[in-house]
């Protein structure tokens, strides 16, 4: 997951409700000893013993919330180590934006670096410091800066599904230009927050164009749209849903597959709401793999219509649209029938038989687009021997292209071929197909001429 500083700042802090140690907890006073009882802590999956290393003076509760369900998820992976490194330079405790502004509860002293193995990345970078003589995890504070006077404003009434009125509530205010990003149930980024007063109401100053709001609470999403946000509105936070489903591939369960939620791009990029492309820009935190058996969940899931996204370490993506009922689990079952495919890569004439055909890289992408418009991609890999190799290709017609790299120069590239991948009705588990060889043809260059 990649962000700009405000968004990193953000979630990489992890926490829960607030807890003091108890008697058979002693506080870390020494940097080993806060390393060694969160690491250990993490390897046994207690989230109470977790709970208890972070600092939560001053904490909301929708931070609070936001952390509960990061370290959720977060202790369904199996921990390998953490690494301890100093607090970088020039690392920003305090910051505003959006309205906000936040700040760090510990003088920060470094940062922790959670690693996972069992997958091949960082699951999180902790900043870590002293309060008080005692060690903790950093957790952000908050504090809502004023909207400048003088702008028109309106009134909206903030309400659940079953008409109860919600008070003391943080809702976003946005416009296109700054939507939102949802991580772990809880909103980033947006123009302003506005909070609910004790009736559940809220005073939204028309400062700028386009408004709408967006809002990610305990009891659920909601949001308005442009044309919707009129004097006196009503917005209904509707409960969170629920995502259950198997992965096949060619009727077999696939294991182990990566899985993550986004915005179904293609449905609101069309302007079915106006001035509004989309309330937010991505779902974040709600990232799965498949058991062995092919089944995931993702929970905590706001209801709108989004995409299940397969990602690979190849860079290949496929995504199957899903329209989120509020309040209800949405089964389903995403089934594929690629194949493994194999080819060759030769060298055109005039180039340097010294190359490293391992320098090779390519993509087969779908001659068609999908009910959302979207191109399936398949990036393969080459070997030294020029050898062809990607899985999982759904039958079709394909577009071929790639290039071959020397110092990060391109010299050579696949001229652009059409590959057709025919359907295979067995069950086999892979099924392979041969596509053919291909001729890397040199690309001329200025200093030759």
């Amino acid at each position: 997951m990649k962000y700009i500083l405000a968004v990193v700042l953000v979630i990489v802090l992890l926490g829960v409700w607030f807890r003091r140690p108890g008697p058979s907890q002693v506080a870390p006073t020494s940097d080993a000893q806060f390393l060694k009882k969160f690491e250990s802590s993490l390897k046994a999956k207690d989230k109470d013993a977790v709970m208890a290393l972070f600092n939560w003076q001053d904490v909301s509760v929708e931070m609070k919330s936001f952390y509960s369900l990061m370290i959720s998820e977060f202790l369904k992976i199996d921990v390998e180590n953490v690494i301890r490194s100093p607090i970088p330079e020039n690392f920003p405790a305090t910051l505003d934006g959006e309205g906000v502004h936040y700040g760090l509860n510990v003088d920060p002293v470094g940062v922790l670096d959670v690693q996972s193995n069992t997958r091949k990345i960082n699951l999180m970078q902790l900043p870590y410091g002293k309060k008080g003589g005692v060690f903790y995890i950093a957790c952000l504070t908050e504090e809502l800066v004023a909207s400048r006077m003088g702008a028109r404003t309106i009134t909206v009434q903030l309400v659940t599904t079953d008409g109860k009125l919600l008070p003391d509530r943080l809702i976003v205010c946005a416009n296109p230009t700054t939507i939102p990003n949802l991580q772990f149930g809880s909103l980033f980024g947006g123009m302003k927050r506005l909070r609910s007063d004790e009736n559940g109401r809220l005073t939204i100053p028309l400062d700028a164009p386009n408004l709408f709001l967006v809002g990610a609470e305990p009891e659920g999403f909601g949001w308005i749209q442009n044309q919707g946000l009129t004097n006196n509105a009503v917005m209904v936070i509707r409960p969170w849903g629920r995502i259950e489903g198997v992965r096949k591939n060619r009727n077999q369960p696939v294991a182990n597959e990566h899985l993550r939620l986004l915005p179904d791009q293609y449905f609101y990029s069309k302007g079915a709401f106006g001035s509004v492309t989309r309330p937010i820009n991505n779902v974040g935190g709600n990232e799965t793999w498949t058991d062995n058996s092919g089944k995931f969940t993702f929970e905590h899931v706001p209801p709108l219509k989004l995409d299940v996204v397969r990602l690979e370490e190849q860079g290949s993506s496929w995504a199957w649209p899903v329209e989120v009922k509020f309040g209800e689990t949405n089964s389903l079952e995403l089934a594929t029938r690629g194949r493994t495919i194999t080819g060759h890569v030769k060298p055109g004439p005039g180039l340097d038989a010294n190359n490293d055909l391992a320098a090779c890289s390519g993509t087969l992408v779908s001659d068609i687009k999908d009910q959302n418009g979207l191109r399936s991609s398949v990036k393969f890999t080459v070997t030294a021997d020029g050898s062809i190799h990607a899985e999982g290709v759904e039958p079709g017609d394909y577009i071929l292209s790639g290039e071959l790299l020397s110092y990060n120069v391109r010299v050579a590239v696949l001229e652009t071929n059409s590959v057709h991948i025919p359907e295979d009705v067995s069950d086999a588990e892979n099924a392979p197909f041969d596509i053919g060889t291909f001729t890397l043809k040199e690309v001329p260059h200025l200093n030759a001429m």
